[in-house]
């Protein structure tokens, strides 16, 4: 998941498509997409790390509440 500032928006998105990465769902209300990347999560994360506006970038995974 990529979460961004609402201005950035389009950008990333823009991103994705121009990567090849299949965008799976736009959250409107949180700012972010879900995308799964064309040439895998570790280079995705670092990509979309560096564009302007990207607040985070969280890799797939399973998160379990803390004990």
């Amino acid at each position: 998941m990529v979460f961004f500032e609402p201005s950035a928006a389009e950008a990333v998105v823009s991103f994705a498509r121009r990567r090849g990465d299949k965008l799976l769902y736009r959250y409107r209300n949180l700012n972010g997409i879900a995308v799964h990347a064309a040439d895998g999560q570790v280079r995705a994360v670092a990509a979309y790390g560096q564009l302007a506006g990207v607040l985070a970038v969280l890799p797939d995974g399973c998160a379990y509440p803390a004990h």
